[in-house]
């Protein structure tokens, strides 16, 4: 992991971080949570089910579990990363301008322990512009300024459970959002 913050002049920041971590399971660890697909594969009447490339194991209770020796961690990015950059400047009396950028990206994410199923990599953009004063802020935003289209999470669920059919139900991010907040401190007033 690496960060790096920098000011290249008074009221501009700007910063950012990338991370990476090639996390897999050890050789030898089976998933025996996962056993019911090693039944479903080797039986005859599932067609669809010998296509999964599974390698099932014999465990010690005598079931078959997948080897998910060498897979991907379930739900953990490879590679992360993040930036923004920040302009503040004073507009009248104590209040400030305020202009900030993020980006933010994470590769490919595995969705459960046997490697079958992911969810694509995904590169979100937002955008704030506003003025900030001790006792308000007033900001127009952009969520999701690219307007990406990725499913954010998935899973896979038996559709009943007097059937081997499985439905895949995906979650996806916001579309793209524009917005105004209106903030107001009570009290003391000070950021």
């Amino acid at each position: 992991e690496l960060e790096v913050l920098a000011n290249p002049f008074e009221g501009f920041t700007v910063g950012g971080n990338v991370g990476y971590a090639d996390s897999t399971f050890d050789n030898g660890t089976l998933s025996v949570g996962e056993s019911r697909l090693c039944e479903m594969i080797s039986d005859p009447d599932q067609t669809a089910f010998p296509l999964i490339p599974v390698d099932c194991v014999p465990t010690p209770g005598g079931k078959a579990a997948p080897d998910i020796s060498g897979n991907r961690l379930l739900r953990t990015a490879k590679t992360t990363a993040s930036g923004y950059a920040q302009l503040i400047y004073p507009a009248f009396g104590d209040a400030e301008w305020l202009a900030r950028l993020d980006a933010s990206y994470r590769s490919e994410l595995t969705q459960d322990l046997v490697n079958i199923q992911s969810t694509p990599a995904m590169t979100l953009v937002k955008l704030r512009l506003g003025i900030q004063e001790p006792r308000y802020d007033v900001m127009l935003w952009a969520e999701n300024l690219l307007d990406t289209d990725v499913a954010n999470t998935a899973q896979i669920y038996p559709s009943n459970l007097n059937s081997f059919r499985f439905v895949s139900t995906a979650v996806g991010i916001n579309q793209r959002r524009y917005g105004v907040t209106f903030r107001y401190r009570f009290g003391a007033g000070v950021r």
